[in-house]
């Protein structure tokens, strides 16, 4: 059984991967208290690899009338999306999936997203 990563590798891995698209004007301290906060309400997702190292995450926030937005995608690549699509439709069957990409507000028919995805 493979561990869970530590709170540190999280934090370590959005700071090397954030680039110029996701946690745009965040302080670090600011950073740890949303990592914190989507720890604690079950909308932090993240993969790792057989070595347990991370090698993507999504944060996402709820929202009123069953919506889980996507505020920060460090998906990496398309088999991550797909973990995080499956994972999100198991931890909140009845929300819809939304996000921003690049800077156009996004909200597909969910179902019909999951099924394209095969989740």
């Amino acid at each position: 059984m493979k561990d869970t990563p530590k709170f540190i590798d999280l934090f370590n891995f959005v700071l090397s991967n954030k680039g110029q698209k996701t946690f745009i004007g965040m302080s670090d301290e600011q950073i740890v208290l949303l990592l914190e906060a989507c720890i604690k309400n079950g909308t932090l997702f993240y993969k790792c690899d057989n070595n347990n190292n991370i090698i993507g995450a999504i944060i996402a926030e709820l929202r009123p009338n069953n919506i889980l937005f996507v505020t920060e995608n460090l998906a990496m690549n398309i088999e991550n999306l797909k973990d995080f699509a499956k994972k999100a439709k198991e931890t909140w069957p009845n929300h819809k999936l939304q996000w921003l990409k690049r800077g156009i507000f996004k909200s597909p028919n969910t179902n019909k997203l999951w099924r394209k995805l095969h989740v």
